[in-house]
């Protein structure tokens, strides 16, 4: 990634599962992050998971109001109109982060791990930026894959 860093997102567990089972290939934002095809993003399931799970390629970002934004993701989000909706509520533009070589990591790497391994590390309410080279072992050997 440009920088080496990759953005590390928080998703809900029930949606991380989505990702990994490969029914939701598109992961919705209220607000862009600095990113672009060919980045790398990590997966943090949020509570009661509290891990990175996997890592995947950024294929593509879409940006576009909600209602366009709808017909072209439908189907490959993982959720229906209405928790679309219910999510962007509000929101001018809507996000649309298209995933890639999707990699399953060998061992999730638990919140106390990133800790240890990243000072004052805590995981973002939607997205941050992390160093790569300050990733664990285990997320390296993926990114690496």
């Amino acid at each position: 990634m440009r920088d080496g860093r990759a953005l590390l997102l928080s998703i809900r567990p029930q949606h991380a599962t989505g990702i990994l089972r490969g029914t939701k290939t598109v992961e919705l934002r209220r607000v862009r992050p600095q990113v672009q095809a060919g980045d790398v993003a990590l997966v943090y399931a949020t509570y009661p998971v509290c891990a990175v799970i996997a890592v995947f390629t950024i294929d593509r970002v879409l940006v576009q109001s909600p209602g366009e934004l709808w017909a072209a993701v439908a189907g490959r989000v993982g959720i229906d109109r209405r928790e679309f909706d219910d999510y962007l509520y509000g929101a001018s533009t809507a996000v649309a982060i298209f995933l890639t070589d999707l990699r399953r990591l060998s061992e999730p790497v638990p919140l106390s791990d990133l800790q240890a391994q990243m000072a004052g590390f805590r995981p973002p309410q939607s997205f941050r930026y992390v160093r790569i080279p300050d990733c664990d072992k285990r997320i390296l050997a993926a990114l690496m894959a």
